[in-house]
């Protein structure tokens, strides 16, 4: 899956080379660390026979990382990566305000799809950890009608 360098051996190959192939490839940063939290949960989604509706999906209050599409039912998921549990579980982060913005959001989502076929939405939580390099999937997390 490697692609040939086109010039064997030029400056710009090798620093490319290097950046790919940096000796620790743990994520650093927080950006990198959501990063490679996501790839982990869409993944799992794609094997679960889950299809891609949309990735970040931006709205007027807020952001959802994965619309999925699966047996007429529409999955609004939330990433949350963590490298330890000294801050408590990834899903804590998810607290009331950050659901109101998420339910905001699947709300303007779905006014763009007036005429779907979909016949039930779930919130998910998908929690990574990082430093146990373990995940958990929590279906039905919250409702869309919580908060209001």
């Amino acid at each position: 899956m490697e692609k040939r360098m086109e010039k064997k051996g030029s400056r710009e190959s090798l620093q490319k080379l290097k950046e790919k192939t940096r000796t620790n490839p743990y994520p650093r940063t927080a950006k990198e660390k959501g990063d490679w939290g996501e790839q982990i949960a869409l993944n799992y989604y794609l094997k679960k026979g889950f299809v891609l509706v949309q990735k970040n999906f931006h709205g007027p209050r807020g952001e959802i990382d994965f619309i999925l599409e699966k047996n007429r039912g529409i999955y609004f998921v939330e990433v949350k990566s963590r490298s330890s549990d000294r801050w408590g579980r990834p899903a804590e982060a998810c607290d009331f305000r950050k659901r109101r913005h998420l339910i905001h959001t699947a709300r303007f989502f779905l006014s763009l799809f007036p005429q779907n076929d979909w016949d039930r939405y779930s919130f998910e939580i998908f929690e990574v950890d990082l430093g146990k390099l373990t995940f958990h999937r929590i279906e039905q997390a919250f409702s869309l009608e919580e908060g209001f």
